[in-house]
């Protein structure tokens, strides 16, 4: 496996493991009456999503960083119809509690997008630095 995937992989472990037990507290003393029963599938949806796109980017970044902004652009629409797609079957299947629901989703690709796009800039530096050398 990709030395740099592998270490995103298991920084995002690390996150993921942080956000269950915040999750655990905010919603067992705060939020008790907003928990859903679908948010491990939720958690563990966004949480492949991003794995999926992190692996896809940096492998595009590695084959040709002229075509990289394209490929960018793809992965981002993947994954905004993949969100949308998931939305949808929630809604078709559970129409209560719609709006914990995006919120909660809402949240959590916020601050998945936040570590990957920070992970990625890192990533990019790093090659950077080796090319200038």
């Amino acid at each position: 496996m990709h030395k740099e995937i592998k270490k995103y992989g298991i920084q995002n472990l690390v996150l993921t493991g942080i956000i269950i037990i915040l999750s655990f507290l905010i919603f067992f003393f705060l939020l008790t009456p907003y928990y859903l029963n679908v948010y491990p599938i939720l958690l563990v949806f966004i949480v492949l999503i991003n794995m999926l796109s992190h692996s896809i980017m940096i492998k595009s970044y590695e084959k040709d960083r002229n075509k990289f902004l394209s490929s960018y652009i793809q992965v981002f629409a993947l994954k905004f119809f993949g969100i949308l797609i998931f939305v949808l079957i929630y809604l078709l299947v559970n129409k209560e509690n719609i709006v914990s629901f995006v919120i909660t989703l809402f949240i959590l690709y916020l601050i998945y997008t936040i570590f990957e796009v920070y992970s990625f800039v890192h990533f990019i530096k790093r090659q950077d630095k080796k090319l200038a050398k």
